[in-house]
């Protein structure tokens, strides 16, 4: 692909200026330009080692802004890999919605198992066998945290009484 730009960057110009004649300096800048532009590779072993030293060194530069400008006139990445990524990134959605809800059901499970530990019989013998209704440790103004918790519960309910005692809130 002929380009019609390609940036020229100050490391380019301070390794090509260390070529000490004038002759040579001029050649590694016309080789430089045509390699940039019309991608036209020059034949480093024909050339004086101060030319192929700084068109090795500036080679790589060149090599990768053609690549990024192919891309870009390509309208970035290609196709195929953009399948391959959308493929991808929905089998990883699929799996993390299976796992939510995987985990939505365990927690189901011990929610319901620690309503069990919570529910106090209201109607003692009558009340076996019949789906008991749950009595809550603490108002519900306490965090959830501390009422599921029967052990922070008590504490929380005596330090409350402690403080009243002392005049500090209701």
């Amino acid at each position: 692909m002929n380009r019609t730009q390609f940036t020229f960057y100050e490391s380019f110009y301070k390794a090509l200026s260390r070529i000490r004649r004038a002759s040579d300096r001029a050649k590694a800048y016309d080789l430089m330009v045509r390699f940039a532009l019309y991608g036209e590779e020059p034949d480093l072993d024909a050339l004086p080692d101060a030319i192929a030293i700084a068109l090795e060194l500036i080679r790589p530069n060149l090599e990768a802004s053609r690549r990024k400008a192919e891309a870009g006139r390509l309208g970035g990445s290609k196709p195929e890999a953009k399948s391959k990524q959308t493929e991808a990134e929905r089998k990883q959605e699929q799996e993390q919605v299976k796992d939510r809800e995987q985990v939505r059901e365990e927690d189901k499970v011990k929610d319901k198992e620690k309503e069990k530990v919570r529910v106090q019989d209201r109607g003692g013998e009558e009340a076996k066998g019949k789906e008991r209704e749950k009595e809550p440790l603490l108002p519900s103004y306490y965090p959830e945290r501390v009422r599921e918790e029967p052990a922070d519960a008590l504490l929380m309910e005596t330090w409350n009484r402690q403080r009243r005692s002392w005049g500090l809130g209701s």
